[in-house]
């Protein structure tokens, strides 16, 4: 590929940060399962979430405050819920449970 003036290219001088790339996957997948994925791999899910998403501390349009910051959202939503469905099925579901923040 030529990457001259010519061909409409430019070479970015600039730094790439996990940031940039979230900030890049985020438009190209716009909701989308392995955005959620993205941000819990690379640690910024409770971040992201909590900054950008305006109804996750504004329930009802603002009329309800929510105390989750990021400490309170990581212990919940750290790890998906297990369909309780799914641990029904199991001879042990009881005994195994639900994830932490699920119970």
């Amino acid at each position: 590929m030529n990457n001259t003036p010519e061909s409409g290219l430019q070479e970015y001088a600039g730094t790439v940060t996990v940031d940039n790339v979230l900030d890049e996957r985020a438009l190209e997948l716009y909701g989308e399962a392995p955005r959620w994925n993205d941000l819990q791999r690379t640690g910024k899910l409770a971040e992201r979430v909590l900054k950008y998403n305006w109804d996750v501390t504004n329930i009802t349009g603002g009329l309800i405050q929510t105390q989750l910051n990021e400490t309170t959202f990581k212990s919940k939503y750290k790890l998906r819920p297990i369909p309780v469905t799914w641990l029904n099925t199991l001879s042990n579901g009881q005994e195994l449970g639900n994830n932490p923040g699920w119970e």
